[in-house]
C-alpha cells in the first residue's frame, strides 16, 4: 500500500513507524473497527448448528473466533494476566459452541460442561465429534 505524497509531507519527520502509525491510526479512524466487532460478536453468540454437519457448524465459528482475534486490541504486561484472559476467552468460546449445538447432542454438552475444568475448545469439538460419530 502506498501513501499518498500530500499526505506522507505530513509524517516525513516523524521519528519511529510505531509512531507514524499511531498518528494514521488517530487521524483516520473512522470506528469502522468498532462495527466490526459487533458484527462479529452478534454472528457468534446466535450461530446455530441447525441440522447443518457440525464439522460446518465448528468451522463457521472458529471463522468467526479468529477474526475477533484479529480485531483484540487488549494490551497486557504479566504473563499471568494473559493466560487470565485466553482462558476466559476459551471459556466463553466453548459456552458458544455448546449453546448453537443441536439438542440432539444435549447430553455431552451437559456432561462438558459438568467437567472439573472446561476443556478448550477444540478439545469440547472433539468430543461432541466423537458422540456425533457415535450415533
Amino acid at each position: 500500500m502506498l501513501m499518498k505524497p500530500k499526505i506522507m509531507k505530513r509524517y516525513v519527520r516523524v521519528p519511529t513507524a510505531r509512531e507514524i502509525w499511531k498518528s494514521l491510526t488517530t487521524a483516520f479512524y473512522d470506528g469502522i473497527e468498532e462495527l466490526q466487532v459487533f458484527s462479529l460478536n452478534q454472528r457468534a453468540f446466535t450461530a446455530k448448528q441447525r441440522g447443518r454437519p457440525l464439522t460446518e457448524f465448528y468451522g463457521k465459528l472458529t471463522k468467526i473466533f479468529n477474526n475477533l482475534d484479529h480485531c483484540d486490541k487488549v494490551v497486557m504486561e504479566s504473563p499471568k494476566d494473559v493466560e487470565s484472559y485466553r482462558k476466559s476467552i476459551q471459556c466463553l468460546r466453548v459456552n458458544i459452541f455448546l449453546v448453537g449445538l443441536d439438542n440432539e447432542l444435549e447430553q455431552i454438552r451437559g456432561e462438558i460442561l459438568w467437567k472439573d475444568s472446561v476443556p478448550d475448545l477444540e478439545e469440547a469439538y472433539a468430543l461432541v465429534r466423537q458422540e456425533a460419530l457415535r450415533r
